[in-house]
């Protein structure tokens, strides 16, 4: 199975199951003697979220990072664990920057994709693939940006699409995808909201929580709007677990959560940097 989830710092805690949890929000080692040598762990991986794209017209939301569940995974030694950085916000015109994945050995969870973002020229209006895919950027085109794709589908979800008009000020970008939702496509002159997350509590791991796990990770940035916020656009909504929130053309992008895997917001470039991704999680489960 493939399922997702959000830390904090490396921490140990029982669980009224009788299960016990670490939760890593930094790159170390698991270490099985300190555990009581278990045979076998169920891990959760968070890998990192992409940041938005920053545009000529509106950069689309970052996709988060893919999350997989795995079950029963055999241990016989301690075992490296590898936290994926979120993409840096970007300060250029272009693509945002893909986030990195997260290990547990050799477990591996993807990063999300970034948000596009170009010139006035085109380039990199699409949204890249990733965990999730990152939204689509707006451009002065015919073209709307597309989102990108989920990689593996499962517990991945698309960015959204832009809008192209052809009136200058209403053009907007699509919300990057989310673990549980696809990101929004742009309305009229507003981004798209970002892809909503998934709570820990919906896939059984619930009890991390008291580890210092986030209750929910993986929300997609939203898209941002070139219009301004006086003139009635508004930036995409972060999608729920972390996701950062679209810019305007007035206001700022917002970066995604940290340890959560969520995506950055879309920005314009008239109003700073586009959204960071937030860095990815990886939560260990043992029976005691």
């Amino acid at each position: 199975m493939d399922h997702v989830t959000p830390f904090l710092t490396h921490a140990v805690a029982g669980a009224p199951s009788g299960d016990e949890y670490e939760v890593f929000t930094a790159s170390g080692t698991w270490d099985r003697a300190a555990a009581g040598n278990p045979t076998e762990v169920d891990v959760l991986i968070v890998g990192g979220g992409a940041s938005g794209g920053r545009g000529f017209g509106a950069g689309g939301g970052g996709g988060a990072g893919r999350v997989r569940e795995v079950l029963g995974h055999a241990v016989s030694a301690d075992v490296s664990v590898t936290i994926g950085e979120g993409g840096a916000a970007v300060d250029s015109l272009g693509r945002g920057a893909d986030g990195a994945a997260s290990s547990f050995g050799d477990l591996t969870s993807e990063g999300g994709g970034s948000g596009g973002g170009s010139d006035e020229g085109g380039a990199d209006d699409d949204g890249a693939d990733g965990g999730s895919g990152g939204g689509g950027h707006s451009n002065s085109s015919s073209t709307d940006g597309l989102g990108g794709a989920a990689i593996h589908g499962a517990l991945g979800n698309a960015g959204g699409q832009a809008r192209v008009t052809s009136t200058t000020t209403a053009r907007a970008g699509g919300g990057g995808g989310g673990a549980g939702a696809d990101g929004a496509d742009a309305v009229t002159r507003n981004g798209g909201d970002g892809g909503a997350g998934i709570t820990l509590s919906s896939l059984g791991w619930g009890d991390a929580v008291q580890a210092g796990a986030s209750s929910a990770v993986a929300g997609g940035g939203g898209g941002a709007a070139r219009d301004t916020v006086a003139n009635g656009a508004a930036g995409g909504a972060g999608g729920a677990g972390g996701g950062g929130d679209g810019g305007t053309g007035s206001t700022n992008a917002s970066s995604g959560a940290a340890n959560t895997g969520a995506g950055g917001g879309g920005a314009h470039y008239d109003a700073g940097d586009s959204g960071a991704g937030g860095s990815g999680v990886v939560i260990v489960r043992w029976s005691a």
